[in-house]
């Protein structure tokens, strides 16, 4: 999940997406939280609730050039 601002800014910009969650950049955390499709939910409820402007993103694995940890 990201929020709409976010994710736009990332298209905008050379260096792609670089958050990692609500307030926190990949370069603070060194990962980019993600969910599985049964996480989806219980992360939007816990984090996402009653926001708007959340865009539910998905990801090509054969596009990541970082390793995918489960």
């Amino acid at each position: 999940m990201a929020l709409a601002a976010d994710w736009s800014s990332a298209l905008a910009n050379d260096d792609g997406y670089r958050v990692s969650t609500i307030g926190r950049s990949l370069d603070d955390v060194g990962f980019i939280h993600c969910s599985f499709a049964r996480q989806v939910r219980g992360v939007a409820d816990a984090f996402y609730r009653g926001r708007s402007d959340v865009m539910l993103l998905s990801i090509d694995p054969r596009r990541v050039r970082a390793p995918i940890r489960e």
